[in-house]
């Protein structure tokens, strides 16, 4: 058996050991990623602006069961902020946000965070087209997921899916919420 740590990507899935000492948990997985989110925010200098971050982060808890393993939104935040922490931002934008007048590091990071994929998803419950009348669409600001879910309605289904338009609500809600 090699003693030697395995170096490995925040990309690979985690397979942690069930059994003693990690009894399934690993430094990469989603009930870590929090944690490792305050990290980064701290290596930046941005640990003031945790608590308005996971409070955002916080509406979609539980949404990762919902989306493509990729999207799942802790993960990708957590892997944005690491990209910073070690000077390789998501963008080639936000590469050269220092030379930009007026552009600081957390609105670097609040373009990047609306530009992942998990902002393009929607939801409803409904008993066939979003736009039926008794559909009730999720706006992640509005309402934390976990309460959406369980919000539904006798002989509706929850839908859920990665739009191609423009995210609901608009990138601009997000932003005065993040900021």
């Amino acid at each position: 058996m090699n003693a030697l740590p395995r170096l490995r990507s925040q990309q690979e899935l985690a397979m942690p050991a069930p059994e003693w000492p990690h009894w399934g948990r690993d430094q990469l997985d989603h009930a870590h990623a929090l944690y490792a989110i305050a990290a980064h925010l701290r290596s930046l200098g941005l640990e003031s602006w945790l608590p308005r971050l996971t409070r955002w982060l916080g509406h979609y808890d539980g949404f990762e069961h919902y989306v493509e393993p990729e999207h799942d939104p802790c993960l990708c935040v957590r892997d944005l902020l690491a990209g910073y922490v070690i000077g390789r931002p998501a963008t080639a934008a936000s590469m050269n946000w220092l030379d930009k007048p007026g552009m600081s590091l957390k609105m670097a990071l609040v373009q990047d965070i609306l530009k992942l994929d998990f902002i393009y998803y929607r939801a409803y419950w409904g008993r066939g087209l979003v736009h039926d009348p008794d559909a009730r669409v999720w706006n992640p600001l509005a309402q934390p997921w976990m309460s959406f879910v369980e919000s539904g309605g006798a002989g509706q289904e929850l839908f859920s899916w990665r739009a191609e338009l423009d995210p609901q609500p608009a990138l601009e809600e997000h932003l005065a919420v993040l900021l």
